[in-house]
């Protein structure tokens, strides 16, 4: 991850990702995507690791209300997904498998 920059949010393709930062940066906010795909060469592991948006942390507050997101914290620890029992690495918020949020 980027010095100073914070996760505003992860997507499961580059496309959506994209218009989320086109929208950002039109408003005035700088920021940029994070993927983990070989640069494009392998797509398939957006769906594994995601497409990450990166944002200044300053303006991470202002980002979530424009993008329409709750702040969210990251989860520190693995656990375990309560609609399909996947187990999930510590870092994500978010099933891979089926799309359940983290809850406590």
């Amino acid at each position: 991850m980027r010095d100073g920059m914070v996760i505003a949010k992860t997507y499961l393709n580059e496309t959506q990702a994209q218009m989320d930062r086109q929208r950002l940066e039109a408003m005035g906010l700088e920021s940029i995507l994070e993927t983990d795909n070989c640069d494009g060469m392998y797509p398939q592991l957006d769906l594994m690791y995601g497409v990450k948006l990166l944002i200044r942390h300053e303006d991470a507050a202002q980002a979530r209300d424009l993008l329409g997101l709750q702040a969210t914290s990251v989860v520190d620890h693995p656990w375990i997904c309560t609609g399909c029992g996947e187990h999930i690495e510590a870092g994500f918020d978010t099933c891979w498998q089926c799309g359940v949020a983290f809850s406590p």
